[in-house]
């Protein structure tokens, strides 16, 4: 009779593997033709292209201050607005939080509705992009030098118009915002680099699973 060693480490189950495969094909794997490939390649290079921008520059008020800032500033006072119910410090943070919540919406019915990963990847850049939005604005909770939507700076306006500086102040940590506002510029640039990563390899296996004739 025959005995066969093992190390006694338990087996990995089947099942397991099975759903670890079906979540890496939900997150990668997207079927395209020539053209929606190449629309998304175009994308990606230019998505790419504003991202080296962004990863060796600190924080710049004016190089969020273009496209991208008119995107986000509309859902960013939306927030105060559909949020005004809020004790005032909540009625602030929604105006950050409208915008962070915004593509994670978007990415999240993309994603989940019509299996668009691609679609989700580039809604994670925009992510990513509002954490570089806001930094300058945490960063000036203390100084109130940048100009709001009201055209004044901050020092002009009444406590609770910047939403940053009243937060951070009622929190007792408005000494902290210039490394806040880093963290968030920071972090933005990981998730931007991140996404890009996922919409590269959403393409890659889309070019490498390529059912058009070249």
């Amino acid at each position: 009779m025959e005995f066969t060693a093992h190390s006694g480490k338990p087996r990995k189950r089947p099942h397991r593997e099975s759903e670890q495969s079906e979540v890496m094909r939900f997150l990668f794997d997207q079927p395209l033709d020539q053209p929606a490939f190449l629309f998304r390649m175009v994308l990606l290079i230019i998505f790419a292209v504003i991202t080296v921008r962004f990863l060796g520059s600190p924080i710049d008020p004016e190089l969020v201050g273009g496209f991208w800032h008119l995107v986000n500033l509309p859902f960013h006072e939306a927030g105060h607005v559909i949020f005004g119910f809020l004790p005032q410090i909540g009625v602030s943070f929604m105006g950050t939080g409208m915008q962070l919540l915004m593509p994670i919406v978007c990415g999240a019915t993309l994603l989940f509705k019509t299996g668009d990963s691609f679609g989700g990847a580039i809604c994670l850049w925009w992510l990513g992009e509002n954490f570089l939005d806001i930094a300058p604005y945490i960063g000036d909770a203390s100084q109130g030098v940048l100009p709001l939507i009201n055209g004044q700076i901050g020092q002009e306006t009444p406590y609770g118009f910047h939403d940053w500086e009243f937060m951070l102040t009622e929190l007792n940590i408005i000494q902290h915002d210039a490394a806040i506002a880093l963290g968030s510029w920071n972090f933005g640039k990981v998730v931007m680099v991140f996404a890009l990563a996922w919409g590269g390899i959403i393409l890659w296996r889309a070019f490498q699973n390529r059912t058009w004739r070249e």
